[in-house]
């Protein structure tokens, strides 16, 4: 057990270095404000510019006696003993440690030149106190270091790694791992004796989720998991430590038997500093006592429950330590002293530490504001759910959802297997024929086929699943899209799949695809497909069936000389779309591609008027829809034959682009056409008028269409029906400023009138509800987008900033949203929860000083002439840009004249310049 306090004659110290009775001052005091002692040098020792350079530091240092005080946690804390039992070690000083987390001899092994205290005696207040500077205050390796040649004893309080001011510097990773403490026999016997049951080709994984209340930035939950799949992919086991309950749970059901945990129970150890029931913070003298009837209380399975009677908190936090340790290597966050204390106790070279996120945009590096970061990281690990249990994924990153593994679960739902098809008889035998041999029940699926006008009438072969029927499209139109919608409208299926006539499917291509929506209702889910050549005749149905039924699909094609498909590159390039943002709908290409009836039919079905590209522009509406877009690498496929954009590239983008051009605005590249306008804009601006002066509407309406960005469109909202063509006084009518607004912009064709504002603006990937009487400046648009596109931000708030006088601080007086993530959060959103909470639950919300960004006030009296001249505001920022650009032209010519005539001076001169600056330095 840790000593009682000593009395002061117990705690020997250099009699030179106890207190002369006299006050101190208050420059002389050093506490935890960091300010220094009076330097106390020896005048027996020789300054340091004297020493020989070749003197050790045993002989040349005055210091005696080391007190350290460890902070932080207990990685931070093992960092700092080590760091002083490695300078008193060099210097021959003697060690004292104290430690206030409860017993210090549970943890550590007895060493006999460490004495421990559970806090420092008052009579040595006199002595130099040195707090050594965190990060936040500036502190780095160079500067925390001690002196060792000024003083006989010192106190040193860190949280990091130290050495000697006079030695040259010496890192953590060169020289930690040689010092950190043992650990005591009782926790040692325990490590091996877990170790030995339980582990075989293990590796470490040490997962933070925050375990103070400064609520530090951690490394993404979904950075573990890439890890942890690898890790399993190689035939390996994980022992987890984590001190989250929900990441423990997580990972069980993800990983199953993969995971090994060290049990302990959640209540305990509770984290520093501890508190009583009346929440306030016990003593150290009292910790002992409470942590026995933490103890007692505990449940009869709570494994070793004697370690943590022994008296110190941090006991299951250690041995989970010293296991991580025993693992073949350790994977941890960069950002968490526990990992890397782990990863220094486990030596291998192996051992991967994860980045931290990069810095917030508002609140910096270390720090979010309360609740904000802890909830965001609780949602990852544990996705909420929608009162029908629909798992809330933020952005594109499915990772926190449990698929189940192929054959090993139970399937419900229906699926109907769409197949527009127009000729190529044998290609579609092929295709039903491999979907005839599928593992998903066949009770639970149906096919349809729709005949596009084939010149000779498609057929059923012989081999075809169960529930399969061809109908024919209808004849007011042709074309893929167009037998979609047919084929749709004639199935039943819980699912729609869709898959083209010349697709020969793996077994497991239906079932890897249903799993996924078994899970939640709005996941697109896209299978994967190579192009192998077609050689018409050489298959027969029966022999296809079969090989894919018995799992011998890889030997009907060459796969050697196969081609895959473009979508595979983007896959990867965005870790299977889970960071691909709100570009994950462009690999939605449609030749298999599944999705609910429900969803289908929120996003209004495939565009039957689309001849080409009709894939891609109804999954563009299905992410505005709210739609999560998963590749599901298990639902292989054959593409029979090369595409038509494969074959025709050129000629195929160009028959597209006049067609997805106007419906699919997030292709910027193909709107960069001035002045135009499109079926659908960019931006929907919504003002509603309903009260407002014509002054303020007019003003604001403006704003938007005279903004940089034309690809806009406004949506004023008033009660239009009530503003009837009755006689009335004209200028004693109270809808008279209602009358005059939509007057003047009802001939705009970038202008619609609206009674209410609808939830959405789908297919509109972006809105800005801006209320009349602000006006949008010339570029805020284009700001608002590019802020949003670069953080995936699904929503903007502006707001007034503190000391507004135009009204309340921080009251909204803007939103920019994301369609995508406002249809995401209408799906979810549970009774009583906020329309913004939700998104910034699943997208992220942004918060800004809208007056500084984007809006200005308009003023509320009649004026002559037309709304404030916006056009000639930017033209003058024009001409500013211009003249500066002109000046610095002017400025760059010069120095390109004065370098011209350095090269063509004499050597002689060009060294001679060169010898008086260096004299000069000198």
């Amino acid at each position: 057990m840790t000593p009682p306090l000593p009395e002061e004659s117990s705690f020997s110290l250099p009699s030179a270095e106890v207190g002369d009775g006299q006050a101190l001052t208050a420059s002389d005091k050093e506490t935890m404000t960091g300010e220094r002692f009076p330097r106390r040098v020896n005048p027996a020792v020789p300054s340091l510019d004297m020493m020989d350079d070749q003197l050790s530091l045993a002989d040349s240092a005055t210091l005696e006696h080391l007190i350290v005080v460890p902070r932080g946690g207990l990685g931070n804390a093992l960092r700092a003993v080590a760091a002083a039992r490695r300078l008193c070690s060099l210097t021959g000083a003697k060690l004292t440690v104290v430690w206030e987390f409860g017993n210090y001899e549970a943890l550590i092994a007895p060493d006999p030149g460490t004495e421990v205290f559970d806090r420092l005696p008052s009579h040595v207040a006199s002595l130099r106190h040195i707090r050594l500077r965190r990060m936040s205050e500036g502190g780095n390796n160079g500067n925390r270091r001690v002196p060792i040649r000024e003083d006989r004893a010192l106190i040193v309080e860190s949280w990091f790694w130290f050495c000697a001011v006079e030695e040259p510097l010496v890192s953590e990773r060169e020289a930690l791992t040689d010092w950190l403490p043992r650990p005591a026999e009782v926790i040692q016997d325990r490590v091996r004796e877990f170790a030995e049951a339980n582990f075989r080709r293990t590796v470490g994984m040490h997962i933070r989720q925050g375990d103070n209340d400064r609520k530090l930035v951690v490394t993404p939950i979904e950075a573990f998991l890439r890890e942890a799949e690898r890790v399993v992919a190689e035939d390996r086991s994980i022992f987890l430590a984590t001190d989250s309950e929900e990441t423990e749970k997580m990972m069980r059901a993800r990983f199953g038997e993969r995971i090994i945990v060290f049990p302990k129970k959640w209540d305990l150890p509770y984290r520093w500093p501890r508190l009583n029931a009346n929440g306030e913070k016990l003593s150290p003298h009292l910790l002992e006592k409470q942590f026995a009837v933490d103890a007692a209380e505990s449940s009869p399975d709570f494994v070793d429950t004697e370690l943590l009677a022994a008296g110190s908190e941090l006991v299951p936090d250690f041995v989970d330590m010293q296991l991580l340790a025993a693992c073949d290597y350790v994977i941890g966050s960069k950002m968490s002293s526990y990992s890397q204390m782990a990863a220094r106790y486990n030596g291998s070279a192996h051992c991967v530490l994860l980045p931290a996120p990069p810095p917030h945009p508002v609140w910096g590096k270390a720090l979010e504001p309360p609740g904000k970061m802890r909830n965001r990281v609780a949602m990852m690990v544990k996705p909420g759910s929608d009162r029908n249990g629909r798992p809330r994924i933020r952005r594109n990153d499915y990772a926190a959802l449990a698929v189940p593994e192929l054959g090993q679960w139970t399937p419900k739902l229906t699926v109907s297997v769409v197949i527009p098809a127009y000729g190529n008889q044998e290609k579609l035998d092929l295709t039903l024929a491999g979907l005839a041999a599928q593992s998903y029940p066949s009770h639970l699926m149906q096919v349809v086929v729709v005949d596009d006008g084939s010149s000779t009438p498609l057929r059923l072969p012989e081999v075809v699943p169960e529930h399969t029927r061809i109908i024919s499209s209808a004849p007011d139109g042709w074309g893929a899209g167009h037998a979609m919608r047919a084929g749709v409208e004639a199935a039943d299926g819980d699912v729609i799949h869709r898959l083209d006539s010349d697709m020969l499917v793996y077994r497991e291509h239906i079932e890897a695809n249903m799993r996924w929506h078994h899970l939640t209702d709005y996941l697109v889910v896209i299978g994967y497909k190579r192009f192998v050549d077609f050689v018409p005749g050489r298959h027969s149905l029966g022999n296809v069936r079969d090989a894919i039924a018995s799992g011998e699909a890889d030997t009907l094609f060459d796969l050697e000389n196969s081609h895959p498909s473009w979508i595979e590159k983007v896959i990867d390039e965005t870790d299977g779309l889970r960071t691909a943002g709100w570009r994950a709908y462009q690999i939605g290409t449609g030749q298999t591609i599944s999705l609910t009836r429900r969803l289908y039919e929120e996003c209004g079905g495939v565009d039957s008027a689309l001849v080409r590209g009709q894939d891609t522009e109804f999954s563009y509406r299905a992410a505005q829809a709210g739609a999560v877009f998963v590749p599901e690498p298990e639902a292989r496929a054959f593409h029979l034959g090369l595409t038509e954009m494969m074959t025709r590239h050129t000629e195929g983008m160009r028959f597209r682009e006049p067609y997805l051009s106007n419906r699919v605005p997030l292709r910027r590249t193909w709107r960069e056409a001035a002045g135009r306008q499109w079926l659908v804009p960019y931006v929907d601006v919504i003002v509603d008028v309903s009260g407002a002066s014509y002054e303020k509407g007019r003003a604001t309406v403006a704003g938007a269409l005279a903004s940089s960005l034309v690809d806009v469109r406004v949506t004023l909202v008033g009660p239009w029906s009530e503003a009837t063509g009755d006689r009335r006084s004209p200028l004693d009518d109270p809808l008279l400023d209602l009358r005059l607004i939509r007057e003047a912009f009802m001939h705009d064709g970038r202008v619609r009138l609206a009674e209410s504002v609808p939830p959405t603006s789908e297919p509109v990937p972006f809105r800005f509800d801006c209320p009349a009487g602000w006006v949008l400046t010339a570029d805020a648009l284009h700001k608002l987008i590019n802020l949003a596109n670069n953080k995936c931000y699904g929503m903007i708030s502006l707001a007034l900033p503190e000391g507004s006088e135009s009204g309340k601080p921080g009251r909204r007086i803007g939103r920019f949203e994301r369609t995508a993530a406002v249809a995401r959060a209408l799906r979810l959103r549970q009774e009583g929860e906020g329309l913004e909470e939700v998104v910034d639950e699943i997208f992220g919300v942004h918060r800004i000083d809208g007056t500084a960004w984007a809006l200005t006030r308009a003023v509320d009296k009649p004026k002559r002439g037309a709304v404030p001249p916006l056009r000639e505001e930017r033209t003058r920022a024009y001409k500013a840009e211009a003249t500066r650009w002109r000046k610095e032209s002017v400025r760059w010519e010069k120095e390109v004249a004065r370098l011209r005539r350095e090269l063509q001076e004499p050597l002689g001169k060009k060294l001679f310049k060169a010898a008086r600056k260096r004299l000069v330095r000198r």
